[in-house]
């Protein structure tokens, strides 16, 4: 019998007698001999594992095949090897097929070329055990794999996004994976707690509700594309600069990236609808974000120091501080103190942007 990897998935349970999978797709045949290690260890199965180096390797094989375990009433022999059994191991294997019998042998192969497949070992495996070849050729298969393995890591992949996947990695099952891996890993999905903010994490989720506000503004009152864009380069940039010290910033930089992504959209919506697939976010069903105006509160302000009408310092102050708190903070800085050098004859503060020291 053959089979291909999406059904011999579902028959893993079931397997007994012989069992070949050979193929040049690492990640399926990894995910198979996962899925039986986990069957075998659900059923109480035994399992040993024997590398086939030399054709004498499989009468060990064999012999181990019909013998009586210790620890279970059924025995999984795993086989790693392109090594095919001479013509008294087939005998060998044409009897153990033959018995009828509740344990299985898996042999586990590199790929095959065609007259490989023709040999004798293949057609007592055709005729009397499972052939599975380890290959995806067509999209719609490659396509439902992808979508089990985002589905593993809790990802939902857009329509396209496999697509994108497979042509990134050059059609390699494996690396793609690794990809969504990296994705799972890297973002998430936590909820951010507003009320455990680094002053970091503050500083981006303002600057993204802030960026929200602007570009919603740009695009449907004032018709200003190009600021609407210089915004979005902004929170770029914001996000280049932000470093993620837990789960709570790597939550926050999740929501300002999908953002991000989701209000370029108007402007590049394939390169949109590609990038948030990674997040597992659909663009098609995704609302334009709306702004969380208590991420728009501040708690300190910037202040610029003057001399002379001179910038010589800044200084970042709590928004309730008072005239008097400022001066005092302004007065105390290193590098405004060195050009205090007489008297000063005038303060000037400017509420919620800066000091002016005349001296």
């Amino acid at each position: 019998m053959k089979l291909d990897y999406l059904q011999a998935l579902k028959r893993v349970d079931e397997a007994r007698g012989a069992w070949v999978l050979h193929g040049q797709e690492p990640l399926l045949e990894q995910n198979l001999i996962d899925a039986f290690r986990s069957s075998w260890q659900k059923q109480d199965i035994e399992r040993q594992r024997y590398d086939i180096s030399s054709v004498a390797d499989w009468k060990t094989v064999f012999n181990a095949l019909n013998s009586l375990s210790l620890f279970s009433t059924q025995l999984a022999i795993e086989v790693h090897g392109n090594i095919k059994p001479d013509a008294s191991s087939l005998k060998l294997l044409k009897s153990y097929l033959q018995q009828d019998s509740d344990n299985l042998l898996l042999v586990v192969m590199p790929k095959q070329d065609a007259s490989s497949l023709k040999t004798s070992f293949f057609q007592v495996i055709d005729a009397n055990g499972v052939n599975v070849s380890l290959v995806a050729n067509y999209p719609k298969d490659r396509q439902q794999i992808l979508g089990i393995e985002a589905e593993k890591l809790g990802i939902r992949l857009a329509n396209d996004a496999w697509q994108w996947l497979e042509q990134h990695h050059e059609h390699n099952l494996l690396a793609a994976k690794n990809s969504l891996m990296r994705v799972s890993d890297t973002f998430a999905e936590i909820d951010v707690d507003k009320t455990a903010l680094s002053t970091a994490a503050q500083d981006l989720r303002r600057k993204t509700h802030e960026t929200i506000q602007k570009v919603g503004d740009d695009i449907e009152r004032r018709h200003a594309f190009n600021t609407a864009i210089a915004a979005l380069m902004e929170l770029l940039n914001a996000n280049n600069k932000f470093e993620a010290q837990d789960d709570n910033d790597v939550a926050v930089a999740r929501e300002s990236i999908t953002t991000l992504l989701t209000l370029l959209a108007p402007f590049a919506p394939h390169l949109s609808q590609t990038l948030l697939a990674e997040f597992g976010i659909e663009l098609n069903s995704t609302l334009f974000p709306a702004v969380d105006e208590s991420a728009l509160t501040r708690n300190t302000q910037t202040i610029v120091v003057q001399v002379n009408g001179k910038l010589r310092g800044k200084l970042e102050v709590s928004v309730d501080a008072s005239k008097d708190d400022i001066l005092a903070q302004a007065k105390a800085l290193p590098e405004v103190q060195q050009f205090l050098t007489g008297p000063t004859k005038k303060e000037i503060v400017v509420p919620n942007k800066l000091v002016n020291l005349v001296v």
